[in-house]
């Protein structure tokens, strides 16, 4: 029998070569810092009012008459997210340099995926701090500067189609701090058009204040908001050589009002014209939803989030949201002319990094008339949710 067995020095000779490597890379980027973040997440969701087989991980507007619609049950991981924090050479009285590459697997909710085609850019920036003169500035893909809040919710449709507007997109942005109050202007991809003539361009107006009355580390924050693009779309036929757009535009309002150490109050307004490209903030309707091309489509939403932190690692957060079809007049027969959702949930954390949540979330749609001038009976759907995370830094 051949006897097989370890050259002890050989390993040993490997893993000082091997650490002896690491440690000429860590003095090799002193000068720059690199750190983890992220977490894995389950989502399960029980959905009721399924009239289709549309396979999607998650709905957002509910079909007309689906009463009598089935129910299904989901599970994904598309959520998962994973990230790199940079941070550049902080030599005394240069600027900052900082930056952030971010990414998860939720850019499809279609069910037969798998996060294989749903892989996504969230973020990928740099930005350069002025310390001094409280200017900052940032190139590359972040959140958007108009409506920059989030609900507590755990659904995956991060309460689109139901009041949150604002996404993620490539952009030059300017921020200016001055005392509590910071704006921010920037230029940004315009992806509502095939063919943008200018840049998409918003701008925000916000104050931060320390809100001594709920704790130290408490601040009241609110803001003010809009966007203007200017849209065109080609065409290369001899009729029309070229198509414009109603432009897309809008106005906004912020707000994160702590109430007590342990309540807190938050929530956004909008009012604007084809926010279809901005987290659907016209139920996701297009121009074409329209009786003529050269109407806009007009909407008015927003949300309202109560969080209450409870004893026993616990956590509690119920709102609610609607979008709705200012010009609904002008919609075609049997589209959506209302959004409207609830949410409540309970968040169990077993440690700082890691929870488990249960919610409860109902979407409500209405419908124009049917072109007979009957009318288009309302949908509902009612979903029950169970999402695990465990984050890492």
């Amino acid at each position: 029998m051949k006897k097989y067995f370890f050259d002890t020095r050989a390993v040993r000779k490997g893993l000082v070569s091997v650490a002896a490597l690491l440690a000429a890379t860590s003095i090799a980027t002193a000068s720059e810092s690199v750190s983890v973040y992220g977490f894995v997440q389950l989502n399960t969701v029980w959905e009721d009012g399924v009239a289709s087989t549309t396979a999607r991980n998650w709905s957002f507007v509910a079909p007309s008459g689906n009463d009598k619609g089935g129910s299904r049950t989901l599970l994904n991981v598309n959520h998962s997210r994973f990230g790199l924090n940079l941070n550049g050479p902080q030599a005394e009285g240069a600027p900052e340099l900082s930056g952030r590459f971010e990414t998860d697997f939720n850019n499809s909710n279609g069910r037969n995926s798998n996060g294989f085609d749903g892989f996504r850019i969230r973020q990928a920036f740099g930005q350069v701090k002025f310390s001094d003169l409280g200017l900052t500035l940032l190139f590359g893909q972040t959140g958007e500067v108009f409506s920059p809040r989030d609900p507590a919710i755990l659904s995956e449709g991060t309460f689109n189609y139901v009041g949150n507007i604002g996404t993620r997109r490539p952009q030059i942005r300017i921020t200016q701090v001055i005392g509590p109050i910071e704006a921010a202007v920037a230029a940004l991809d315009d992806r509502g058009a095939t063919v943008p003539e200018v840049p998409a361009v918003q701008g925000r107006v916000g104050a931060k204040i320390p809100a001594g009355w709920a704790g130290e580390k408490q601040n009241l924050e609110l803001g003010v908001s809009g966007h203007f693009a200017k849209e065109k779309n080609t065409d290369t036929t001899e009729n029309q050589p070229y198509v414009k757009l109603p432009k897309s535009w809008s106005i906004n309002a912020d707000l994160s009002l702590p109430v007590i150490s342990i309540l807190s109050l938050s929530g956004e307004f909008f009012y604007g014209q084809n926010l279809r490209n901005y987290s659907n903030g016209s139920i996701g309707l297009t121009r074409t939803a329209t009786i003529t091309e050269i109407d806009g489509i007009k909407s008015v939403g927003g949300w309202a989030n109560l969080g209450v932190k409870l004893p026993a690692n616990l956590t509690f957060n119920g709102g609610g949201g609607l979008e709705s079809i200012s010009n609904d007049d002008k919609l075609k027969p049997g589209r959506p002319s209302s959004n409207s959702g609830i949410y409540t949930n309970l968040r169990y954390n077993f440690t700082p990094s890691a929870f488990l949540g249960v919610e409860y979330f109902r979407i409500d749609t209405d419908y124009t008339n049917a072109a007979d001038d009957a009318k288009t009976p309302s949908g509902a759907i009612n979903r029950v949710e169970l999402a695990f995370q465990y984050a890492f830094k």
